[in-house]
């Protein structure tokens, strides 16, 4: 009892008891806006990319109702899908800004039959894209493109959209 009753010695008289309120009042908040600011800060920090070992950046960006600030350069290889939200972006890039990996989460209300046929359409005339069960692949500018049915796994965290198609985009580089 005695290492419990020195913790709150404060509690005991009316004058420690305005000093013990009066930090809370005074600490909280200030710990609590610290917090929210070094979150702030560590996720502008996280989209605008943080220096990888390709000499170039990784950007990481997610958001359950959807992310904005994807690189242009990523929206224009997976190319525009109607009504789509992304909500998960991990991409690398070397140095002279080229994507060297790329894994992107997103959801649509269409199911993957009407998917695939999208992709089939759009994705690469010079290279038609190939699909093997349950993903599509093309090839564009020496980096190979896949877009997967991503069926939930038991042992990953729930689906922000349950009621939508989860769908993956990965780019792998293509080995000399």
């Amino acid at each position: 009892m005695s290492d419990l009753g020195t913790i709150f010695f404060l509690l005991r008289t009316p004058g420690g008891r305005k000093v013990f309120f009066l930090s809370l009042a005074i600490g909280m908040p200030l710990l609590l806006g610290i917090g929210i600011f070094v979150n702030w800060m560590g996720d502008r920090e996280a989209a605008q990319g943080i220096p990888n070992d390709y000499g170039g950046v990784h950007i990481r960006s997610q958001g359950k109702n959807g992310v904005d600030d994807i690189p242009p350069r990523v929206m224009e290889m997976i190319g525009e899908y109607p009504q789509r939200i992304v909500t998960d972006v991990n991409v690398d890039t070397d140095a002279q800004q080229k994507i060297v990996s790329a894994r992107i989460t997103a959801y649509v209300k269409d199911d993957w039959p009407h998917v695939a046929a999208h992709y089939q359409r759009t994705w690469n005339p010079d290279q038609p894209p190939y699909e093997s069960g349950s993903r599509i692949n093309t090839i564009r500018d020496g980096v190979e493109w896949a877009v997967d049915d991503s069926t939930p796994s038991p042992y990953a965290p729930p689906d922000p959209h349950p009621d939508l198609q989860k769908i993956t985009y990965g780019m792998y580089p293509i080995k000399d």
